[in-house]
């Protein structure tokens, strides 16, 4: 990752920025042994926080010259990946996530449809010896999974990490520029690697946003917007979306969005009935869907220390309404795509009241865009540092999980801030009169 490691050594920049910068990647670096040291148990883990140090630290020292070893990094934090899950197919029944996704695939048609896969996912779950887990996600995903249940259980799951890891490597082949840094990113993301060993379904939203953005970019804007809406499988994470798809509206990407949207509709009332939306409105409202809040890189994560319901609602609520408006200012006031879609990730994923840190791949290929695309040094670094080991590690902390939180909640205001900076900027005297553009370009 060039703009990961990479001093700013361009001569118009004062020395001073140059210090700071370097200051900066070197805290990361202590800070990620930092949080590495949290979960040293074993010298193996002692060995993999000084290898991450040592990483950053030749990185930081020398700007360009390892720019040709990407690959050899990708291929290095694939085998860490793989090593560090050590999920096997062959050796017993797996226990994550993937049971609630079985299970609602096999109650398609039910008249109870949530309650029905609750039950069921109660019996499979004493014959697996884990946690039940009900069904979370819309009716019409459930019928797109539907072709697992002609497998076992073992089969279908063996076939659904299969999948989960090509998503992964789709959504990075389908990036038009800077294809190598975003394959970087991901060997060596913690969250990519949590969400594969829990069995998650966060690979496939990530590939149907990747889709979308390269359908849009290649002048395919109505398969695009179908594409987009398909991100529905966890529409809590996108609650941010209708500001991109109003800031970068078209006629062909809105209808495109309106009919998949409209066929997602429709297939969950043929697989549900007419009653499921309150069916899941009451689901929604278990607070055992939710454990373990304060992990979550939420701001209802970053609110979970206060004790009573009026105070901890009032805050929630005043913070969604700071973060939609930071939102608000990042995307009407730049031109660029991913840009405004990398505000729209985390915006959502901050003001979503269920998220865990593996949802945090969503962002990978879009925090590599900002530290390319921006020119605010407070924006890299905090983009470099949700990428980091030490974002994810920090949120499994009870004690550190409000740093994590924080940094997201920074980043964003760093880009609300940079746009602020470059409106300013693009302000010109015309003939006496003052102009200002509405949309800033960040350099691509």
């Amino acid at each position: 990752m060039e703009w990961l490691f990479y001093p700013l050594h361009r001569s118009r920049l004062e020395s001073h920025k140059v210090w700071a910068r370097n200051g900066a990647m070197v805290g990361i670096a202590v800070l990620s042994v930092v949080a590495l040291s949290i979960r040293i148990r074993t010298i193996a883990d002692f060995a993999a926080a000084l290898a991450t140090a040592i990483w950053v630290g030749i990185f930081v020292s020398s700007p360009g010259k390892y720019k040709r070893l990407m690959p050899l990094a990708t291929i290095f934090g694939i085998l860490a990946l793989v090593s560090g899950t050590r999920v096997v197919f062959w050796n017993g029944m797996p226990k994550n996530d993937f049971l609630q996704f079985y299970v609602g695939a096999g109650t398609v048609g039910a008249h109870d449809f949530y309650g029905t896969a609750a039950a069921q996912a109660t019996r499979e779950s004493l014959s697996q010896e884990q946690f039940p887990m009900a069904f979370v996600r819309l009716p019409f995903y459930a019928w797109l999974l539907h072709p697992l249940t002609w497998l076992s259980y073992h089969a279908a799951y063996v076939i659904w990490q299969s999948l989960s890891a090509a998503s992964f490597i789709a959504a990075v082949l389908l990036r038009r520029s800077r294809r190598l840094a975003v394959a970087v990113a991901s060997a060596w993301s913690i969250p990519l690697a949590v969400a594969w060993v829990r069995g998650q379904d966060i690979g496939f939203v990530l590939l149907a946003l990747t889709l979308a953005m390269f359908l849009l970019e290649t002048g395919w804007p109505g398969a695009g917007g179908v594409v987009i809406s398909f991100c529905a499988i966890k529409w809590n994470l996108f609650l941010m979306l209708p500001m991109f798809l109003l800031r970068f509206r078209s006629a062909r990407f809105l209808s495109g969005f309106f009919i998949g949207t409209l066929i997602i509709v429709l297939i969950s009332f043929a697989v549900a009935g007419v009653s499921w939306p309150a069916e899941y409105l009451r689901l929604l409202q278990k607070p055992e869907l939710s454990p373990h809040i304060d992990g979550m890189p939420t701001l209802s994560g970053l609110f979970s220390g206060i004790s009573q319901h009026f105070y901890f609602v009032t805050t929630y609520a005043l913070a969604t309404i700071g973060v939609a408006t930071l939102n608000w200012f990042v995307v009407f006031r730049t031109a660029s795509r991913e840009y405004a879609m990398a505000a729209t990730c985390i915006s959502g994923l901050l003001v979503t009241p269920h998220a865990y840190p593996y949802d945090c791949a969503l962002l990978i290929p879009f925090l590599v865009a900002l530290g390319f695309k921006t020119h605010s040094l407070p924006v890299r670094y905090l983009a470099t540092l949700v990428l980091m080991p030490v974002f994810s590690l920090l949120l499994w902390s009870h004690t550190w999980h409000t740093f994590s939180q924080c940094a997201l909640l920074a980043l964003l205001l760093a880009m609300a801030l940079e746009q602020k900076r470059n409106t300013k900027s693009s302000v010109r005297v015309d003939g006496g009169n003052l102009k200002c553009s509405r949309a800033v370009h960040i350099r691509d």
